[in-house]
């Protein structure tokens, strides 16, 4: 089972396996009880904390190994299962009972790649003496992690996205994010604290 993530947070099975430099997906391997987590090069942040996310609820929920394509140096098995993935959708394979029982408990929400999303906006609220614009001014003057890129910062409350250019680091609000338990075993983490206070996490991966 191949499912895309959405812009829009959520998810669609793929019925081909084509797979875009803006996309992130998740392949499910029944056969070896694993979910790839595989992304573009060009793909957004957000799809990718989506992905972690479902990935990770995946793995409590049906004991599933949850491997990172790129993290986790599975291009091999990655492929393997993805040809299988193929095949199965080119011979319209019949997949046994037991593994139809067990895709059935995943409960992964389908949704239309047309369907239009709106997303409202909301200012953080950012905790009384605290300057937050000084706080992601701090973080982006600091030497970056040696090997390693940042994607979140996690501050007042809220889970920034982070985007770098040539000119200027952007931090974008992960609008709506789900509820629930999110693991970042795959990240690095660096705290940011000043007189007694944590301000700041940021995670960094491996590049």
């Amino acid at each position: 089972m191949l499912i895309e993530i959405l812009e829009s947070g959520e998810m669609s099975e793929s019925k081909s396996a084509d797979l875009s430099e803006e996309g992130v997906y998740i392949l499910l391997d029944y056969r070896q009880k694993r979910s790839y987590i595989w992304s573009g090069q060009n793909s957004s942040v957000r799809k990718r904390f989506v992905a972690a996310k479902e990935a990770s609820r995946i793995m409590r929920e049906t004991g599933f190994q949850n491997l990172n394509v790129q993290l986790d140096e599975v291009y091999n098995d990655f492929e393997k299962a993805l040809k299988g993935h193929i095949a199965d959708i080119k011979n319209n394979y019949d997949l046994p009972l037991v593994i139809k029982e067990q895709k059935s408990t995943l409960g992964v929400p389908v949704a239309s790649k047309n369907k239009e999303v709106s997303i409202t906006r909301e200012e953080s609220p950012i905790p009384e003496g605290i300057d937050f614009d000084e706080v992601l001014k701090h973080l982006t003057e600091l030497e970056d992690v040696k090997g390693k890129k940042r994607d979140y910062v996690v501050a007042s409350g809220k889970i920034y996205a982070v985007e770098n250019s040539k000119s200027k680091t952007e931090y974008k609000p992960i609008e709506s994010p789900k509820e629930g338990v999110f693991e970042v075993s795959n990240y690095h983490p660096r705290f940011y604290l000043k007189e007694g206070k944590l301000l700041a996490i940021e995670l960094w991966r491996n590049e």
